[in-house]
């Protein structure tokens, strides 16, 4: 039975969920875990973590203990992350240099401290180099957690030492009409003469309604194929769940970037016929298959 802070977490059925539940439980925690989603997911993950940590309940929720977790005013977590008033949204060098220093301290009043970096992938190159040797050789009574929701922009030599955990994508408000593909339909696109109607559907999309577009198939496509990366049937699948959920991530953080409308369009449907068919998609680099079956 999983404690009561992770049974209330809204993506409980998450395979990071239930993969750092069980840790937890059986006392086999990571020394650092890179957590890939949207932040708030990830700090919702981290405070579950920390209150089963700390709280003598192993996370009841409601206790002074896993009230101070859940307003991060527990001396034993420390949250970095860029200032808010900051231009440049850098985690600082000194930041993480502090977090070095406090990594190698007894804790405060738990057995473990907790330590997470919000929107690692701000961390310049400096940062992530001194952050490297914590992760390296850490101290037993420590866990670090890196959230971001762009993975490609860490170090590979972070995400190396790091235990990564997928966040599902979270939920989106429905469009105000009936105007929004669902799976099923996208996935019935499977040759370059229904391409078309692919392009037609987006193309009458506003901006809006194109990410919430994107948004439904992400998350329609993760649930479809939760379980299947859970039981992990093979390499292959695994990679071509990959490219699927990558394909939607870039298109979304193109479209955030103010990426041309058209041209994002047109790109996300030659890619996704690439994948659909299996013959690859131009910057990815799984190895796709037909579908999912």
């Amino acid at each position: 039975m999983l404690p009561k802070v992770f049974a209330q977490l809204p993506f409980v059925n998450s395979p990071a969920v239930q993969l750092l539940a069980r840790a937890t439980s059986r006392q086999q925690l990571a020394h650092a875990y890179l957590l890939k989603g949207e932040v708030p997911q990830g700090l919702q993950l981290a405070c579950a973590l920390a209150q089963s940590l700390f709280c003598a309940q192993q996370g009841c929720g409601i206790c002074r203990v896993c009230q101070q977790v859940a307003s991060h005013q527990h001396p034993d977590w420390h949250q970095i992350q860029a200032a808010e008033d900051s231009r440049s949204q850098v985690i600082k060098l000194e930041q993480i240099q502090r977090l070095v220093h406090d990594v190698g301290l007894p804790p405060h009043q738990a057995s473990h401290q907790v330590f997470v970096i919000a929107g690692a992938e701000n961390m310049p190159k400096a940062s992530s180099n001194a952050l490297l040797k914590t992760l390296e050789e850490p101290a037993s009574n420590s866990i670090i957690l890196l959230l971001t929701p762009h993975l490609a922009r860490i170090l590979p030599t972070l995400r190396s030492r790091s235990q990564i955990l997928y966040l599902p994508p979270p939920v989106s408000s429905p469009a105000p009409d009936d105007t929004l593909w669902h799976w099923e339909q996208l996935e019935a696109i499977q040759s370059p003469a229904q391409l078309p109607a692919l392009r037609s559907h987006l193309d009458n999309l506003s901006a809006e309604a194109l990410i919430l577009q994107l948004q439904v198939f992400q998350r329609e496509c993760w649930h479809k194929i939760r379980d299947f990366i859970v039981s992990k049937h093979s390499l292959a699948g695994l990679q071509r769940a990959k490219a699927y959920l990558q394909l939607f991530e870039d298109s979304l953080q193109h479209l955030h970037s103010n990426a041309h409308k058209d041209m994002l369009r047109e790109s996300f449907a030659q890619r996704y016929l690439h994948l659909r068919q299996g013959t690859g998609a131009p910057r990815s680099r799984s190895h796709a298959q037909k579908g999912f079956s």
